[in-house]
């Protein structure tokens, strides 16, 4: 059974969604990667990457309220879903889930299939409000297993 361990990601002010992104064009510009410290209030979007294995870099990532997170995989072709403990928020403006496929969802709002999206597979969230920090434990599934970061939501 996978255990989901809780990373720190504190969400920030994401005031300006981004625009469409054809599958075959990439971020442009690249967002800044997310770290272990709350990014700048005028940062509005970061990334997290994610390999072949399901593993997370950063590990520990902290955002602010209402920042839009990018999660990007290894590839156009490998799937993952993300799977929250709690809601983190909701999917980003002009970013659409991919399809459930061999994955199986329970609850849409804890759950994020990935999208193609710049020829790699992607999940964008736009993080919820919250008015004192919270950890989210998450996991990033390839398939089966069940790879184990969290996400930490602070204040603005």
């Amino acid at each position: 059974m996978p255990r989901c361990l809780s990373v720190s990601i504190a969400m920030a002010t994401l005031l300006a969604a981004c625009g469409d992104v054809p599958p075959d064009k990439p971020l442009d510009p690249l967002p800044p990667m997310c770290t272990d410290v709350a990014p700048p209030i005028t940062v509005k979007v970061v990334r997290v990457s994610i390999d072949a294995a399901g593993q997370t870099t950063p590990a520990n990532c902290v955002v602010r309220s209402r920042q839009e997170v990018v999660w990007e995989g290894p590839s156009a072709s490998q799937l993952f879903m993300l799977r929250f403990e709690a809601s983190p928020g909701g999917a980003a403006p002009n970013w659409v889930r991919g399809a459930a496929g061999s994955f199986r969802m329970a609850d849409a709002s804890r759950e994020f299939p990935s999208s193609l999206e710049g020829g790699r597979q992607r999940v964008r969230i736009r993080m919820k409000d919250v008015s004192v920090a919270e950890d989210i434990p998450y996991c990033v599934a390839l398939e089966v297993t069940c790879v184990d970061p969290g996400i930490r939501i602070q204040p603005r």
